[in-house]
C-alpha cells in the first residue's frame, strides 16, 4: 500500500486516490489504525492466527478493528490475550437473575443492600462503566459490611 517515497494509493471504487503516509496518519482514526495495525490483522486474515503485541492497548486497538471488519476469531485471539486470571474472590459474587431475586434481595436483607449493575457488549462481554471501580477490591473491603449483588442491566427497549 506504501511505495518506497511515502506515497500511499488508495483504490475507492476504481478510482485511485494518492496521498503520503504521514499525511493519513496525521490524526487519530480509521487511515492511522490501518496504516498501523493492518500487518495483524492481515496475518490473521492470511494465516488464521497471529502473534499479539504484550501492550493492552495495542491488543484492544486490534479487537476494536477486529470488531469493525467482523473478524470473530482475531476478536477472540484479542480476548484471551486481554483476560484476566479469575481472582479468589470471584466465588464471593453473587448474581441477581430476575426481577423476584432483586426483590428479594432488597426485602429482607440482613445488612444494607448494594447491587452493581452491569452491561454487555453483543458478544456477552462485560462492558465497564468506570475503570476506577475494582470490583474485587469492593468485595474484600465491603462484604462484611454489606450483601453485594450483581445484575445484568436489561437491553433499552426501542
Amino acid at each position: 500500500m506504501c511505495s518506497p517515497d511515502n506515497t500511499v494509493k488508495l483504490n475507492v471504487g476504481g478510482t485511485i486516490f494518492q496521498s503520503t503516509h504521514s499525511t493519513l496518519t496525521k490524526f487519530d482514526g480509521y487511515f492511522k489504525t490501518m496504516l498501523e495495525t493492518e500487518i495483524p490483522i492481515l496475518n490473521f486474515m492470511r494465516d488464521g492466527d497471529v502473534r499479539l503485541p504484550d501492550s493492552e492497548q495495542d491488543v484492544e486497538e486490534i479487537s476494536r478493528e477486529a470488531n469493525f471488519y467482523l473478524l470473530e476469531g482475531l476478536m477472540e485471539l484479542c480476548s484471551r490475550k486481554l483476560e484476566v486470571p479469575e481472582p479468589e474472590n470471584v466465588s464471593k459474587m453473587r448474581f441477581l437473575e430476575s426481577d423476584d431475586d432483586v426483590l428479594r434481595a432488597i426485602a429482607y436483607p440482613e445488612k444494607p443492600v448494594l447491587i452493581f449493575y452491569y452491561t454487555v457488549d453483543r458478544y456477552d462481554f462485560v462492558l465497564k462503566p468506570c475503570e476506577d471501580i475494582k470490583i474485587f477490591e469492593v468485595l474484600k473491603e465491603y462484604e462484611t459490611t454489606f450483601d453485594i449483588y450483581f445484575r445484568k442491566r436489561k437491553p433499552d427497549a426501542k
